[in-house]
């Protein structure tokens, strides 16, 4: 039986969190055969890392956040600053949003009375790389292309967001990959949302509500399963 590898590109951030805990630690890894600039707000800032480099990041609890990826920078004080994608103000160390398209990996540490942790992926700024965020006791979100959110990426999610530019024909169709996740029932149904809008914008892929006891894992890039 032919086995399944998965592949695992441009850079990875990896999270230990503890139930009750003071804060949370990311660990972020540059898989990429090139060099990418991180950046979090409203802890963080932002970096340079370079391939197999990481970034440690502590996070306080009761903090709301995101991380982003940010690709073809140049930070050079002789020179205008240029950031490829995702540029904040020009800023190495990042103290506002970047400009979108963003994909981006969102938290919440000890929110709903300090027993609950939230995370997602979202598109909602418009997308740029493939994310996949996990916590090893809970539930692995993946986003790998402008498509998603997909539905059932939560035990509880029946929902697939189509979205179209204004002027286009809606056609919404279900893609065989909307089913390779298990339905939590197997004649639960899948429900279609369509939208026409003036510009593109994507939707949300949520995790779950419970504390986090063990890690969680967000990859920035391309998935390849073999």
């Amino acid at each position: 039986m032919a086995s399944k590898s998965i592949s695992l590109v441009l850079f990875l951030l990896l999270a230990a969190f503890t139930a009750g805990a003071s804060a949370a630690t990311f660990t972020i890894t540059n898989n990429c055969g090139y060099t990418v600039w991180p950046a979090g707000i409203p802890v963080g800032g932002g970096t340079q890392l370079d391939q197999g480099h990481t970034w440690i990041v502590d996070v306080p609890t009761g903090t709301s956040g995101r991380f982003w990826g940010r690709t073809g920078c140049s930070f050079n004080v002789e020179v205008a600053t240029v950031t490829y994608t995702v540029d904040c103000a020009g800023a190495l160390s990042c103290t506002v949003s970047g400009q979108p398209p963003a994909t981006l990996a969102e938290y919440t540490i000890g929110g709903t009375g300090n027993n609950q942790d939230y995370y997602d992926i979202s598109v909602v700024d418009g997308y740029n790389l493939a994310m996949a965020f996990s916590c090893s006791t809970g539930v692995g979100l993946v986003c790998t292309d402008p498509s998603c959110p997909d539905a059932y990426q939560y035990p509880t999610d029946d929902t697939k967001t189509m979205v179209q530019s204004a002027g286009s024909n809606p056609s919404p169709e279900v893609p065989p990959s909307m089913m390779s996740y298990p339905p939590p029932h197997p004649i639960h149904r899948i429900h279609l949302r369509v939208a026409l809008l003036r510009r593109v914008l994507r939707g949300t892929v949520r995790g779950g509500g419970d504390a986090c006891d063990g890690r969680r894992l967000v990859v920035f890039g391309v998935l390849d399963f073999m």
